[in-house]
């Protein structure tokens, strides 16, 4: 222990080896041991020192979810969804757990359960913007709008300085037949997010459709061309560009965007096929960088970081995979919400009594 104090991880890691040689069944080496894995990222040896100690003493308090953690990082996702529920049977409120299982639950497309976790972790962690925003998204997914919309309204009273909520709660004001003045509502939104991230393709598309719908086509298709040089994979951005040309009067290139959309929506049919092949295929690297790159270039940066993650973690010496992390990383200013979800998963673990 006093080696660890020192910063010699090494050493302490033999010292706690030769400890558990004398006496194989001392629990609280096996515990140290495990914990200093943990820290230094050696997920595989973290793993095999806690299932030890879990035989040693299988009544420790959060044993599950630092073994769920474990899983969660060296790919293992069964194992790692089975350590987060015996977590959360024993304690609902681990945050651990609770965000180990959200991330699985959405790369198992099980949305109904997702929420439940989303909206405990929401409430334990109400300052967190991260997991504030996945909980809206989840929720606009699921069509609960009207709850989506009370957290992002939350959000930006608490949080002005996210621009990702003003262009999400856009989006759900457009969307909102029955809600008086919703378009000038969505508009002064669009233009808080844009002030605060010129960059964001979403937010201009969305206020090109408003734009649209207050029938002022050539300010949207400036917003809308905006759009498109941000996210060109969006098959989307071209068809309200389309339309925006045709409501402008001018059909050659109102013709031209809707080839445009046309070609990236069989793309869409490839990517799906693509996406079958991960699933059939988990362990192949080239196929989830290809699909990751796709994510990217479309703008679905939590998708985009999953795949390219995964086929970093699968072949770690690819430079490609590890310039499109970069590129991300770059877009994004930051980890995309699903990454520091994960982050919170496997590094904000509760304290575990010696």
């Amino acid at each position: 222990m006093n080696l660890l104090q020192q910063g010699e991880g090494a050493k302490a890691e033999d010292e706690f080896k030769t400890v558990l040689r004398l006496d194989p069944r001392h629990a609280s080496a096996c515990h140290l041991l495990a914990q200093y894995y943990m820290t230094t990222n050696q997920w595989l040896k973290a793993m095999e020192a806690f299932e030890r100690l879990k035989e040693l003493a299988p009544d420790e308090p959060h044993l599950d979810c630092r073994l769920a953690a474990c899983y969660l990082r060296i790919q293992d996702e069964a194992r790692a969804y089975r350590h987060a529920e015996a977590e959360l049977r024993r304690d609902p409120e681990c945050v651990s757990a609770l965000a180990i299982a959200a991330v699985l639950l959405e790369r198992m497309h099980q949305q109904k359960s997702r929420l439940t976790y989303l909206r405990r972790l929401a409430q334990l962690q109400s300052e967190n913007v991260d997991i504030q925003m996945l909980l809206a998204e989840a929720l606009k997914g699921a069509l609960q709008t009207r709850e989506a919309r009370r957290v992002l309204e939350r959000l930006v009273q608490r949080q002005p300085e996210q621009p990702g909520a003003y262009g999400l709660l856009a989006e759900l004001y457009l969307e909102d037949p029955d809600l008086p003045d919703r378009l000038e509502r969505a508009k002064a939104l669009l233009y808080e997010a844009l002030r605060r991230n010129p960059l964001s393709g979403m937010s201009r598309l969305t206020l090109g459709r408003v734009y649209l719908q207050q029938r002022q086509p050539h300010r949207a298709v400036f917003q809308l061309e905006q759009a498109a040089k941000l996210m060109p994979e969006n098959y989307f951005v071209f068809l309200e560009l389309s339309r925006a040309l045709t409501a402008a009067g001018d059909p050659a290139r109102a013709a031209h965007a809707r080839q445009r959309f046309l070609r990236l929506r069989q793309a869409v049919v490839e990517e799906s096929a693509l996406q079958k092949r991960c699933a059939a295929f988990p362990d192949n690297a080239e196929y989830h960088y290809q699909l990751g790159l796709i994510k990217l270039r479309k703008g679905n940066y939590r998708e985009a970081f999953y795949y390219l993650n995964r086929a970093y973690t699968l072949k770690p010496g690819d430079r490609r995979t590890v310039a499109a992390l970069e590129t991300l990383a770059k877009i994004t200013g930051t980890a995309p919400p699903t990454a520091a979800l994960e982050q919170k998963a496997t590094q904000s673990l509760p304290e575990m009594p010696r």
